[in-house]
C-alpha cells in the first residue's frame, strides 16, 4: 500500500449536474425506486439507523409519505421487534396516498443489527415481528464480520432482504453482494456528525464512491443507498446521478 497513489474523487459540493434537453412534465415525474428486487419505494428516502434519529414513530412518518425508517439497534432485541410490530400494525388509511405498504397494505419498516454473538437471535424476533428489511450496519462494512455475517442472514433466510455496509469501494461491493446482500450502503465519513475521517483518515468521497459502487451494483440488480453527506435538496439529484436509488 505504500506509495499507491490514489485517484481523485469528488464530493457532492465539487461537482454540478449540466442541464440538458429534456420533455418531462414535472408533474409527471415519479419518485418510485426499487430499493432491493422485492422492495419498491415511493420516494427514495430512508432513515438512518440512530437512536437519535429513527425508532417507530419516524418509521411511521416516513412510511406514510413513501420511504421507509430503519429502527436502530440500541436497545434490546424484544424492544426493537416491538417498535417493527407497532409499525407494522398502524392502521393505514385511504388518505395514505403515498404510504409504502407490503402485499398486505401494511407499512414497510427495517431494523438495523450488528455482528455480535446475539445477531441471529435478534434477526429471528425481527423477523417474527414482520420486519421488511435487515440492514448489517458497521461504520467498516468491509469486514470479515459483516460479511460472515450476512452470509449466515442469507443462508439461515434465503428469501430476507438484507442491507449491508458502509462501504466506499467497488471490491467491498462486489464481497458483500456475493455474500448475498440485497442492497448496499455507501458512506464512509461523510456525515456532519461523523468523525470517522478526521480521527482514522479513511473514506472516499461521496459521488465517487457512489459511482465506484454502481459500475459493480447495477450488474446484479442491487440497490444503493448513499448514506449521509447530503446538506442541501440539490445533492440528492447528484447523489442519483451517480448511481444510488
Amino acid at each position: 500500500m505504500n506509495g499507491k497513489v490514489i485517484k481523485e474523487a469528488y464530493t457532492f459540493d465539487d461537482l454540478l449536474l449540466a442541464p440538458a434537453y429534456s420533455k418531462v412534465v414535472p408533474i409527471n415525474v415519479s419518485l418510485k425506486t426499487k430499493l432491493t428486487k422485492q422492495i419498491e419505494l415511493n420516494i427514495p428516502v430512508l432513515s438512518a439507523a440512530m437512536d437519535t434519529v429513527t425508532e417507530y414513530e419516524m418509521a411511521i412518518a416516513l412510511a406514510k409519505l413513501g420511504g421507509m425508517g430503519i429502527i436502530h439497534k440500541n436497545m434490546s432485541h424484544e424492544e426493537q421487534a416491538e417498535m417493527v410490530r407497532k409499525v407494522k400494525s398502524y392502521e393505514v388509511t385511504e388518505k395514505d396516498t403515498d404510504a409504502c405498504v407490503d402485499d398486505k397494505k401494511r407499512l414497510r419498516v427495517g431494523a438495523a443489527v450488528g455482528v455480535s454473538d446475539d445477531t441471529i437471535y435478534r434477526v429471528s424476533a425481527l423477523i417474527d415481528a414482520g420486519v421488511d428489511i435487515i440492514a448489517v450496519d458497521s461504520a467498516h462494512g468491509h469486514s470479515k464480520g459483516v460479511i460472515d455475517m450476512v452470509f449466515e442472514l442469507r443462508r439461515m433466510c434465503p428469501k430476507l432482504d438484507i442491507i449491508a455496509g458502509n462501504v466506499v469501494t467497488a471490491q467491498a461491493a462486489i464481497d458483500l453482494i456475493y455474500a448475498g446482500a440485497s442492497a448496499i450502503k455507501v458512506g464512509v465519513g461523510p456525515g456532519s456528525i461523523c468523525t470517522t475521517r478526521v480521527v482514522a483518515g479513511v473514506g472516499v468521497p461521496q459521488l465517487t464512491a457512489i459511482n465506484d459502487v454502481y459500475q459493480v451494483a447495477k450488474q446484479y440488480e442491487i440497490g444503493i443507498i448513499a448514506d449521509a453527506g447530503i446538506k442541501l435538496s440539490g445533492d440528492i439529484p447528484k447523489a442519483l446521478a451517480a448511481g444510488a436509488d
